[in-house]
């Protein structure tokens, strides 16, 4: 096949394509195993979870919007870092 047969062909989706409303899903059940009957900062998620701190970060923002994450308290500051304690709704 060459390049021009390769712009002319339909578009075919990938098969193991999941929407962004599961994804939802897996990532909340993932904080909410983690939170659930814990308090935790956002470094301890992301350590735990093996994510960036600012991936976790920004998902715990919109987590904390939808009301799925609470703040619970505040931990001493050790540097730049929020020290938010967080527990699961």
């Amino acid at each position: 096949m060459n390049f021009a047969q390769m712009l002319l062909r339909p578009a075919m989706p990938p098969e193991n394509r999941t929407s962004n409303h599961h994804s939802i899903k897996r990532a909340a059940n993932r904080y909410k195993e983690l939170l659930e009957g814990q308090q935790k900062t956002v470094t301890q998620i992301a350590e735990a979870l093996d994510y960036t701190y600012e991936g976790t970060y920004a998902t715990i923002g919109r987590m904390k919007a939808r009301g799925q994450v609470i703040v619970v308290g505040h931990l001493p500051s050790t540097g730049g870092r929020r020290t938010e304690l967080l527990t699961w709704a």
